[in-house]
């Protein structure tokens, strides 16, 4: 649910010091304005809806989304100057709702979010469910460089010029280890929390599924059969596959006996990002038709459809 915040004079100034004067107004927020010497003419916390404009008396409607204060201030003198002579006008945002921030990626509730002003990198990741189970151990804030450079080791402009990127580690931030990652964010900016590198485990196992690496991990097949919680009744082990893509996008397999890796008497192999471990039950089904089936029980990445399917 989007949150609101009213803000007194003094806060929403004191708000808009700490940001670039060039906010725009937009659909949400609300206003208010004083006429001096005229307050028949004045108006309290009114709220632009979808269609940008702010309503008064003599002057009826001014489009106001698009404007700074500033700027909807300079209109509104300009319209009332046919009535009054040299008005005086002082507009006051009370309410920001018209402030996004887009959470990308591997979150409970990707989407966009509202800010309301003060919110930080933390309580932002909550609002969006928190991450998910698959997500990488790292996060990537990118910020328009009017908000100014992300106070963040490593930020830096993307090739463009217009934005400021920087990525972080989640888990120093989550668990409190860094508080100086806990940064405020800003209206626009993109938080995208990429999804980890798996391997897949199909087939005679318990828990057939896809299993995070730690960043720029491998693991072993006897490792992955471990996340899967171990071999499923009449597992051939001796006929136990694991498949890559090749370099043209091929599907390449190898053998792989994991009795023989488990009573000592052959090395255990590695697995990177996106390979599949596969270990075939005795008898029945071919080793395809098995294969098929499995990657269809666990439906996650397209990857594993592609593999399966070539």
């Amino acid at each position: 649910m989007t949150r609101s915040i009213l803000l007194s004079p003094l806060l929403a100034a004191a708000l808009f010091a700490q940001e670039p004067q060039a906010y725009t107004l937009g659909p949400g927020d609300r206003v208010s304005v004083r006429v001096v010497a005229a307050p028949e003419t004045s108006t309290e916390r009114q709220t632009l809806g979808p269609s940008g404009e702010l309503r008064l008396p003599m002057i009826d409607a001014v489009k106001a989304t698009g404007l700074t204060a500033n700027e909807l201030e300079h209109e509104l003198r300009k319209q009332l100057s046919a009535y009054i002579k040299e008005p005086l006008v002082s507009v006051t945002v009370e309410e920001f709702a018209s402030r996004p921030v887009s959470v990308l990626g591997a979150v409970g509730k990707p989407g966009v979010q509202k800010l309301t002003g003060g919110e930080t990198l933390a309580e932002v990741l909550s609002t969006a469910g928190g991450l998910r189970a698959d997500a990488s151990s790292s996060l990537t804030v990118t910020r328009r460089k009017q908000w100014g450079k992300l106070p963040l080791p490593g930020a830096d402009l993307d090739a463009s010029g217009e934005f400021y990127v920087a990525r972080l580690e989640v888990r120093k931030l989550l668990e409190g280890l860094a508080p100086e990652l806990n940064i405020a964010i800003r209206p626009h900016d993109v938080i995208s929390a990429p999804h980890a590198a798996v391997v897949y485990v199909v087939g005679a196992v318990k828990h057939a599924g896809a299993f995070p690496l730690t960043e720029g991990e491998q693991t072993s097949a006897l490792r992955a059969l471990a996340l899967a919680g171990g071999l499923a009744p009449h597992a051939a082990l001796k006929r136990s596959l694991i498949l890559r893509r090749g370099a043209a996008g091929e599907l390449e397999e190898t053998a792989i006996d994991l009795k023989a890796i488990a009573n000592g008497r052959a090395k255990d192999l590695e697995l990177a990002s996106d390979q599949i471990l596969f270990v075939p039950k005795s008898g029945g089904k071919s080793a395809a038709a098995q294969l098929s089936n499995a990657a269809l029980s666990v439906g996650t990445a397209a990857s594993i459809w592609t593999l399966v399917q070539r």
